[in-house]
């Protein structure tokens, strides 16, 4: 006697022998098993049982699933009452193995119940099911023409309005981007390179930059033109201002004056004031939403809109609203007043630092033939003595800045040695200003957005602390507002404290919070940004100089700073006790997508 029995699947065998609850059985194959009565769908004396499921599938294939759901009815059923119900007669168990095959292969048709046991879907769910199965047929043809269209270099036309998603954040579960793996995996090259294979990426810069722009700019980089009315009526300050800055800026946020009086002389450090604006005006809801100012090499993409630049930019030849701080020092460098003032200063000239640095290199003759020369030199000696007395921990007196320029898609990398007595100058005036605005907010309760650093950590607070790499007791950013969300609170928040304005944030507000967390998580992704995009460019150099060979610093095991370039190397062979030795690398490849660089020690 052989059976057909369910054990994961349909399969047969020829009883050896029957224990009632159990059946000691020989599969087809030889194999001999131990199965349960319960497992038994039907026993059959022919064909063979290696015979039957064969038969049984060849005839399976003639059977109209359709008609057989319309021979069910609506009721459980067996599969042996099928099987007689669709024959007209009792079924051979050629016809029964047959049917239930077809029974398993016909899921949305058919529901199983138990063994052998069957229900037939209600017309309404088969319905549904099929035009599902229709649509995931249909989807899978149309995953197929993708991948199909993509291996052979092309981008399908489909894909040409939603493409920077596609690139950027696509929908994983789309047959877009099924199709985009399918092709890429078919390639054996990556996603990013499929992109490029299909021409869809003009050059590397467009893919970085617009990766960029999709997260942080979805409507793009451009201000709308915004038209906010400025009234201000403020009182002109007797004073005529300098700025000091690079010749490419544009948001000129500070200003200096310097005036002598009776006890020495009087120093002007004059912010621009934007946030005299109207509060909540449009341009105050875009500098909100794009919180600093982004800068990477040939680009930049302004917080404000151009009008409220042009509007409060310290630009020369112009009278411009400025929160201004004045402090009285005395000929040995001593402050013995200062005040905060909101007042409209003549900016008299914008000066570039460029300019001024081979100024102090000599003597004091070149200094003092230049127009604004008296007035740097007094600024040179008093912030030497600033910083003296601040004595900061740790503080990098000289370090090497770079500069990019790009023009025609060429890019020039210069070097220009930071901590030169005219960066001093401005950044020593920029903490006094900043640390003295940080004290007036901590000592009267104002609220603020702090910066303080302790064992090396900056952080930025809603309360105030001490900033250790400073040598300061208190620190805020306020002194660009122009480009700095931040400092345009603060500047609020001062203007407020000095009673020019109605409105002050208080301290535990939420949305103090809110714009403390939002501008912290967007200037760091920013400053990241702009970081990912040096780097972009000093590989574009190297292509571009077609170097081969370069020499570089040990920094500590594993990395190499390349000289004359911003550009950090993780170098096999390198050790700990190789720090501070200039190596020479050999260079390989360059990947300009993927930001990577092969070299070895030459």
């Amino acid at each position: 006697m052989n059976i057909l029995f369910e054990e994961d699947g349909i399969k047969t065998a020829k009883i050896l022998t029957d224990n009632n609850a159990s059946l000691q059985v020989e599969l087809p194959h030889g194999k001999r098993s131990k199965i349960k009565l319960s497992q038994v769908l039907l026993k059959f004396e022919t064909p063979e049982p290696g015979q039957l499921l064969e038969q049984a599938q060849n005839l399976a294939k003639d059977i109209d699933i359709d008609f057989l759901w319309e021979c069910a009815g609506p009721d459980e059923f067996s599969f042996t009452e099928l099987a007689q119900e669709y024959a007209g007669k009792p079924a051979d168990p050629v016809t029964a193995c047959a049917i239930l095959i077809s029974l398993y292969n016909a899921p949305i048709h058919f529901y199983k119940k138990g063994h052998g046991r069957f229900k037939p879907a209600t017309p309404a769910a088969l319905q549904s099911a099929l035009a599902a199965q229709e649509r995931r047929r249909l989807v899978a043809e149309t995953i197929k023409s993708y991948t199909e269209t993509l291996t052979a270099g092309e981008l399908p036309s489909e894909f040409l309005l939603q493409l920077n998603k596609l690139m950027f954040s696509p929908d994983k579960t789309s047959p877009e981007f099924k199709a985009i793996e399918q092709a890429a995996q078919s390639l054996g090259i990556t996603t990013v390179d499929l992109f490029k294979h299909c021409g869809a990426i003009p050059s590397e810069y467009d893919w970085h930059l617009n990766r960029f722009l999709w997260e942080f700019f979805p409507n793009g980089p451009n201000h709308k033109p915004q038209d906010v009315k400025i009234e201000i009526d403020l009182p002109t300050a007797p004073v005529s201002a300098f700025s000091i800055d690079d010749a490419a800026t544009t948001e000129i946020d500070d200003a200096f004056s310097v005036t002598s009086i009776e006890s020495g002389w009087q120093i002007g450090i004059h912010i621009a004031a934007p946030a005299l604006m109207p509060i909540n005006c449009s341009w105050e809801i875009t500098a909100r939403q794009r919180l600093s100012t982004v800068y990477i090499p040939g680009k930049k993409i302004t917080m404000l809109p151009p009008e409220a630049v042009v509007c409060f930019s310290l630009d020369e030849n112009t009278a411009r609203p400025a929160l201004s701080l004045y402090f009285n020092f005395t000929s040995e460098g001593e402050i013995t007043e200062s005040r905060t003032v909101l007042n409209l200063v003549p900016i008299v000239a914008n000066l570039d630092i460029e300019a001024l640095d081979p100024l102090f290199e000599f003597d004091n003759e070149a200094l003092l033939s230049h127009p604004f020369g008296n007035a740097l030199k007094i600024l040179n000696q008093l912030t030497i003595k600033l910083k003296e007395k601040r004595n900061a921990a740790g503080q990098q007196s000289h370090f090497i800045d770079y500069n990019f320029q790009i023009e025609n898609n060429q890019v020039k990398i210069t070097r220009r040695e930071r901590g030169t007595p005219i960066d001093r100058i401005v950044s020593e005036l920029m903490i006094l200003a900043n640390s003295t605005w940080a004290e007036n907010l901590a000592t009267t309760g104002v609220a603020g957005i702090f910066r303080g650093q302790k064992n090396g950590k900056v952080r930025m607070s809603t309360h105030p602390a001490p900033h250790q790499g400073l040598g300061v007791g208190h620190y805020i950013w306020a002194t660009s507002p122009l480009r700095r969300y931040a400092d345009f609170f603060n500047q609020r928040q001062l203007m407020g404290l000095f009673g020019y304005l109605p409105k002050k944030l208080e301290k535990d507000s939420e949305e103090l919070f809110s714009i403390l967390h939002d501008f912290e998580q967007t200037y760091d992704a920013y400053a990241q940004f702009q970081k990912h995009m040096e780097r972009f460019w000093c590989l574009r150099y190297l292509l571009q100089e077609h170097l081969d060979q370069v020499t570089g610093t040990v920094i500590k095991e594993g990395l190499v700073r390349l000289d004359n370039l911003p550009l950090i190397l993780k170098i096999p062979g390198v050790t700990d006790a190789m720090t501070g030795q200039t190596i020479s690398l050999k260079l390989g490849n360059i990947d300009l997508l993927e930001l990577t660089l092969q070299a070895n020690l030459a």
